[in-house]
């Protein structure tokens, strides 16, 4: 067949290009009882296509004219424009636009040429291409594109969001909507989880944000991240459980840290921080750090030392760190 782009054409042009459209047709064996109409997401994969056609021109990134016929059994169409469209993750180049087109189509044949692979089975239907695979839905006689990430399963989406509690999804848009309720059990979790029980237990007993912060230090962890970074600085409000945490290399960092996380903290609530408690460890309790707290009007409450049950809130907040640490522990690099 004879295509040609068509950019500024006159009467006589186009009436050539009409008798070169008729006299060899783009054939595109489709029947009326296949034929259906769709929103302008869905892309259908056609066997019997010889052409990428899509009834949207919002398709086409930067579409040129171009006039060509597209027979089906219920008569000839004509495009009116070509251009590149994107399909999923598929970039589709030689796209027609036919404005009365029924559905988008995306054609084998041509995905064959550019690469692709595509496998049609009784459950899982996919076209692949080097490293990517895209799963096709079956949709009665036809295969359309599927919502790729509908097609994770409940434990991909937990672990493709660093083990965040399934409670969590709630919060996010793009996952399922019943993810938040999923009762699944994830092996690393339960080990990352297996922790010495608190028996101490400690209540809000503050009546403002800012009135107390619980700090304590997370640390040496058992890699460094790419900084060399290997201790959690935790900062947490008594009232509003509200958590602040800072990477730092050494113990001694800790007092300079917090001197610049509690202002931090006050001008992001407006709130002048009343009181600090701490377990009383040798980074928090040098001469410099005190004398910055007492010029400031911040009181000092040190927990019972080496009693760790007595800075429960600080311990806690670790141990919820940590276990998020440990679970990702086996999907991710060392380095990072």
């Amino acid at each position: 067949m004879t295509e040609s782009l068509v950019e500024e054409a006159t009467t006589d042009e186009w009436s050539a290009l009409n008798y070169l459209a008729a006299t060899s047709p783009l054939i595109i064996p489709t029947t009326s009882s296949n034929i259906i109409p769709t929103t302008d997401e869905e892309w259908y994969i056609d066997s019997g296509s010889t052409a990428h056609i899509t009834n949207n021109i919002r398709d086409l990134k930067d579409p040129k004219p171009w006039r060509q016929s597209v027979t089906t059994r219920g008569g000839v169409k004509y495009s009116t424009h070509r251009g590149i469209a994107t399909a999923g993750d598929i970039i589709i180049d030689n796209c027609l636009y036919v404005p009365e087109w029924p559905k988008k189509l995306i054609s084998v044949t041509r995905l064959a040429k550019e690469g692709w692979e595509v496998s049609f089975a009784r459950d899982t239907s996919i076209i692949k291409k080097e490293n990517q695979e895209l799963y096709l839905e079956r949709i009665g006689g036809l295969y359309k594109l599927a919502n790729q990430q509908a097609l994770y399963t409940e434990i991909e989406w937990h672990e493709r969001y660093r083990h965040l509690p399934f409670s969590a999804f709630r919060y996010i848009p793009e996952a399922p909507q019943h993810l938040h309720t999923s009762k699944i059990q994830c092996a690393p979790c339960i080990k990352a989880k297996m922790t010495k029980p608190i028996s101490y237990s400690y209540g809000i007993r503050t009546s403002r944000v800012g009135e107390l912060l619980h700090a304590d230090l997370c640390g040496p962890l058992p890699v460094q991240d790419l900084y060399q970074k290997k201790y959690i600085l935790v900062l947490i409000d008594d009232y509003s459980r509200f958590i602040m945490t800072r990477a730092i290399r050494e113990k001694a960092d800790a007092a300079k840290a917090l001197q610049e996380m509690i202002p931090a903290f006050e001008k992001l609530t407006n709130y002048q921080v009343g009181g600090i408690r701490t377990d009383w460890g040798g980074e928090f309790n040098s001469n410099s750090f005190l004398k910055w707290l007492s010029n400031r009007g911040t009181k000092i409450h040190p927990t019972v030392p080496h009693h760790s049950e007595t800075n429960v809130v600080a311990e806690r907040a670790n141990r919820t760190i940590m276990t998020m640490i440990r679970a990702n522990f086996d999907i991710l690099p060392k380095a990072l």
